[in-house]
């Protein structure tokens, strides 16, 4: 069989083992200068130093390892630069927003850009609350709850009569207001508590007032197109979720800190109000 012909094959001559093995220790040799010299490379590179409001050393750890795999979109994204990739976002928004200009269906925007930031700053949140205390554990199912807690509340309360999109107006000015306290009160345990909450109070009340706006809108509750409605916001939504974890977590947060990251998320939510008072009102 082949097998054994590979045995058979195999040097059985110590002077012939000895060669072999002399020989493969001569590659793991170049093989080890080759990486050391492609670390040390990278490693002179690195601009940005570790520290608790910009924990970027577990991005390095990520390039590590996705060196190891042979990926090196890591290495692409940290030469592009922190504030070149929010810039980019920044920009796609912003072409966006100028798209839907004083347009119903800008509201889509506005509830994606309301997943985006409410992800990301529970992300924030998060990396804070342990650069702060240094521990995590159950702490994350809390202040997961304490943020579901307010999306829940905030959701019931699409039942209070008045214009939904003055409420959307209103909500999005009150979550730029929680950006901008928060950078002075992030600091005490109760604070990461009560941030949690009321940005899952602003993300209800935002996609509730959002479903009731487009479906009081034009023929959409003649037409029986509720569902429809809830469903495409309900995606915008999950959208702008995913968009606002990936690239926080792995990218903005190390490359841009916790201060700058919320800096950035608050000037995304006023090009979302600005985009919200594009919108002429409904009827009551």
């Amino acid at each position: 069989s082949r097998l054994r012909m590979e045995i058979d094959s195999l040097p059985t001559e110590i002077d012939e083992i000895n060669r072999k093995i002399m020989q493969l220790e001569i590659e793991k040799q170049v093989v080890s200068k080759e990486k050391d010299a492609s670390s040390k490379e990278r490693l002179e590179k690195i601009k940005v130093l570790n520290s608790d409001m910009r924990p970027v050393a577990y991005l390095y750890n990520l390039m590590l390892w996705a060196e190891i795999q042979g990926d090196r979109l890591l290495n692409v994204l940290l030469d592009a630069g922190g504030r070149n990739i929010f810039a980019a976002i920044f920009a796609a928004f912003l072409a966006a927003a100028a798209m839907l200009w004083g347009k119903r269906p800008a509201i889509y925007c506005s509830v994606f850009t309301t997943g985006y930031s409410s992800m990301a700053f529970s992300l924030i949140i998060l990396l804070a609350y342990q650069a702060a205390y240094g521990y995590m554990y159950e702490m994350i199912g809390l202040l997961t709850a304490v943020f579901m807690l307010g999306a829940a509340i905030g959701s019931h309360m699409r039942k209070a009569r008045g214009n939904p999109l003055k409420l959307m107006r209103s909500v999005e000015g009150a979550a730029m207001l929680l950006l901008i306290v928060s950078l002075l009160i992030m600091k005490q345990e109760s604070a990461f508590y009560l941030l949690n909450f009321f940005s899952g109070l602003f993300t209800g009340m935002q996609f509730a007032a959002a479903n009731l706006s487009l479906a009081q809108s034009g023929n959409c509750e003649k037409a029986g197109l509720g569902s429809a409605v809830a469903g495409g916001l309900y995606a915008a939504e999950l959208a702008g979720s995913f968009a606002g974890t990936l690239l926080t977590s792995i990218i903005l947060v190390p490359l841009l800190g916790i201060q700058n990251m919320i800096l950035s998320l608050l000037s995304l939510r006023i090009v979302s109000l600005a985009l919200l008072l594009s919108i002429r009102h409904e009827k009551n």
